[in-house]
């Protein structure tokens, strides 16, 4: 009897695991088809559209779209069209992610990431900025969502869309606006971050957050805007290190940056002023960036576009072209105030009751949930210690504004002074624009909201404090108009001595130092710069900090007689081997970079708890304050103000780390272009993993999750002779063969040009979708 049951049970185990192998066959075939057939129309006509006539998208040989519209309103439809046909899911994803509705489409693990995004309120100030905005904007807005829904309707759904049994819900004129603000909090310094920096002044005062938020590193100070660094402290003596036994794991998120560097014509070979620009975000498949060229009677621009947002957001017009690296200065303030019971706040000598906001999250394949944001007419509250609140201000929640504007705005500039206009009204992000004429003239300007807050985003104020006016346009650093400078900006000091701060601390000045000293070295007999001279620096690996960093660590070494430890010589061979240069086959930079982040966080671990050193690391990884303190050795930050023994015990965990055959940094840093959906298995999506290349220090940066997200270089007045490259394909579709092409050419770092005459679109042409009433 009991065999006989034991037999029935294996016999039905057997069948419901055919079943499930049958229906996981069935559907892995199902979203295999649809990779295969799921690909947008490129040629032919859609007719009866929403448009005041025909429109013609054409494509060249990278599938990058060139739009020719008898109006306006028609170019911002096609537009719509055409990027939806390519990156219809990731806007979608996009704006899921902004409005804080990922749960709904991915499930559970995503509703920590939605709560923390429904604080910022994105969804309500997208309403309030488009129903603000002039009836010409509203009118771009609207058609640019018809085009995409049109596409959406007409075009087969991605196979993402499939494989998630999901849909796709109409787009609305003020989702670009919400996409918009996706990159404003990307760049923005915000108050998780500050909320991490007053933890350090708390525990360790102004002296603590001197010594690990320095300024920035006087040897290689190169304000972007030309004037003289001026001095800069030294770094502080502290008190009380303690001796590191363990370290915190951690995983750094990807910093935040971009390279630019403008010539005015009199500095080129050409004659011609050259612009170019790089900047670094986090990598993917898709790339943020959508290629596109368009012309309308009051429009013709070139460039890359925030896929789900209309324009284009970096590129050149007939006239003007522009560039952009993030301004990196404090832009939200953190509140603190006094709190009790559930919702009770100390505002203006009195007690007052937060207002609940109810926030209903949709979680696919579970119950919904809600929960309270708290607000105050101070701020958002995003954390609480005890009878401490933090409270959030961000400046757009109480006056709405969008960066569309100033965008748009630079699509039609006829010169710099017209771009220099178009860039009073941008809200934020605070950015270092760069701007090069077919007059031969380049200019910089520092713009965005920046408020002058004393405390500069190092540290909360009091919920009381007075609200600090912004820093005024004309005061802002910048370099006016000229054909005889020279610009960089690496995210370095935006300006040298007598300015003032606007920064917690600024990004290390590495990447500007260097350009700098390549461009100056690559100088012609007449002292000019030719056009390859000017793209070459993009590919530059070279990393002068990172060198001075090798050879301080190594004297260390040496004076703590590292080298009579043999379990330390494939580190120690390999640091001596560098040179400088980051490169993939490089093994010194692996150890280089394996070291100094290494002692970033023994430094900090040596005064402050385990939990704060996580976040900080997390969040800066600030090589200034371990290079600083080598070359400067300051009292008190080490037991005993012994450096050479602190060095030789990061080594010691370095070495045990990457093991007796030291890695490549190509491998150690590798940069595999994820799809957003390989969390969940869909890996085959994934487009190619590139070497590392640069670290995070040399122009040319690629190195785990983050990198150059596009390449592109242009002639002012001689836009045909313009590049620009991404570094996977125009085609968000997997089935595409415009998915990863560009590949192979990222990697060579070619540059290939975007044709913009209509004569070079017509000889680059390969496909032509007209799309008519």
């Amino acid at each position: 009897m009991l065999g006989r049951w034991f037999r029935r049970g294996a016999l039905l185990s057997g069948v419901l695991f055919a079943l499930a192998l049958l229906v996981a066959l069935a559907y892995a075939a199902r979203v295999a088809w649809f990779t295969r057939t799921a690909l947008a129309a490129v040629a032919g006509t859609q007719a009866g559209l929403a448009l005041d006539g025909p429109v013609t998208i054409a494509r060249d040989g990278r599938g990058v779209p060139h739009i020719r519209a008898g109006s306006d309103r028609d170019l911002f439809f096609a537009e719509g069209y055409a990027m939806a046909a390519d990156r219809l899911f990731q806007m979608d994803l996009t704006r899921r992610f902004v409005d804080g509705r990922l749960a709904e489409l991915l499930g559970p693990p995503l509703l920590a990431v939605d709560r923390r995004m429904r604080r910022y309120g994105v969804a309500e100030l997208a309403e309030k900025t488009y129903a603000r905005g002039t009836a010409q904007s509203r009118a771009y807005l609207q058609a640019f969502a018809a085009g995409i829904n049109a596409a959406a309707a007409r075009e087969p759904l991605p196979p993402e869309y499939r494989a998630l049994f999901a849909r796709f819900e109409p787009w609305r004129p003020e989702d670009a606006m919400a996409v918009g603000y996706a990159t404003v909090l990307d760049l923005d310094d915000n108050a998780d971050a500050i909320l991490g920096r007053e933890r350090i002044h708390r525990l360790l005062g102004d002296a603590g957050t001197d010594a690990f938020l320095p300024l920035t590193d006087p040897r290689y100070d190169v304000p972007t805007d030309g004037s003289a660094p001026g001095p800069i402290a030294s770094l502080p003596p502290l008190s009380g290190a303690r001796a590191v036994a363990a370290l915190p794991e951690v995983e750094e998120k990807a910093p935040v940056g971009s390279n630019g560097w403008a010539a005015g014509a009199a500095r080129t070979a050409s004659g011609r002023a050259v612009l170019a620009n790089d900047p670094h975000l986090s990598l993917g498949i898709p790339t943020i960036w959508w290629l596109v060229e368009a012309r309308s009677p009051h429009f013709h621009v070139a460039g890359a576009a925030l896929a789900g947002t209309p324009g284009v957001t970096l590129g050149h017009d007939e006239h003007l072209a522009w560039g952009v690296t993030a301004g990196e200065t404090a832009a939200m303030r953190l509140l603190r105030e006094r709190a009790r019971g559930a919702d009770e706040l100390f505002e203006h000598g009195r007690w007052v009751h937060a207002r609940h906001r109810r926030e209903r999250y949709r979680v696919r394949l579970r119950a919904d949930v809600t929960a309270d944001v708290l607000e105050t007419p101070h701020g958002t509250l995003i954390a609480r210690e005890g009878d401490v609140a933090y409270l959030m201000d961000w400046r757009l929640r109480h006056a709405a504004g969008s960066p569309l504007d100033a965008f748009l705005a630079l699509d039609r500039a006829r010169g710099v002074e017209d771009g220099l206009a178009a860039l009073r009204d941008l809200p934020e992000p605070a950015l270092n624009v760069l701007l090069a004429d077919d007059g031969g003239r380049v200019a910089y300007h520092l713009a965005g909201g920046i408020p002058l807050e004393s405390a500069w985003g190092r540290y909360a104020v009091d919920g009381d404090a007075p609200v600090p006016p912004l820093l005024p346009f004309a005061r802002a650093p910048h370099v006016d108009p000229s054909r005889e400078a020279l610009i960089v900006s690496g995210n370095n000091r935006a300006e040298g001595a007598g300015g003032p701060r606007l920064a917690p601390f600024w990004p290390p000045p590495y990447r500007a130092y260097e350009l700098r000293r390549a461009l100056g070295a690559a100088r012609d007999a007449r002292g000019k710069l030719s056009v390859e001279a000017l793209a070459a620096a993009q590919r530059d690996a070279s990393s002068p900090a990172e060198l001075e960093f090798a050879r301080l660590a190594l004297a260390a070494l040496t004076r703590a007689h590292a080298e009579a430890d043999p379990a330390l010589r494939p580190a120690l061979s390999a640091l001596r081997q560098f040179d400088g240069q980051v490169l993939p086959a490089s093994r010194g930079a692996t150890v280089v970079v394996a070291l100094r982040r290494d002692l970033l966080r023994a430094f900090a671990a040596a005064h402050l708890p385990a939990d704060v050193v996580r976040e900080y690391t997390a969040g800066t990884g600030n090589f200034v304050v371990p290079l600083r303190a080598l070359r400067e050795r300051p009292h008190g930050w080490v037991p005993g103000d012994d450096y050479d023994g602190f060095v030789l015990a990061a080594l010691r965990r370095v070495q045990s780390a990457l093991g007796s055959e030291i890695p490549t940094f190509g491998s150690y840093g590798a940069q595999p272009l994820a799809h957003p959906l390989a969390p969940l298995g869909f890996t085959f999506w994934n487009g190619p993993t590139f070497p590392g290349r640069g670290g995070s220090f040399a122009p040319a940066v690629q190195w785990r999750s983050h990198g150059q997200s596009f390449r592109a270089v242009w002639i002012a007045g001689d836009w045909d002779a313009g590049t620009i490259d991404i570094d996977a394909g125009e085609s968000g579709r997997p089935g595409s063969p415009h998915y990863r092409d560009q590949a192979a050419g990222w990697a060579r770092f070619a540059r290939t040009t975007l044709p913009f005459s209509d004569a070079a679109v017509r000889a680059a042409t390969r496909s032509v979708l007209t799309l008519t009433p």
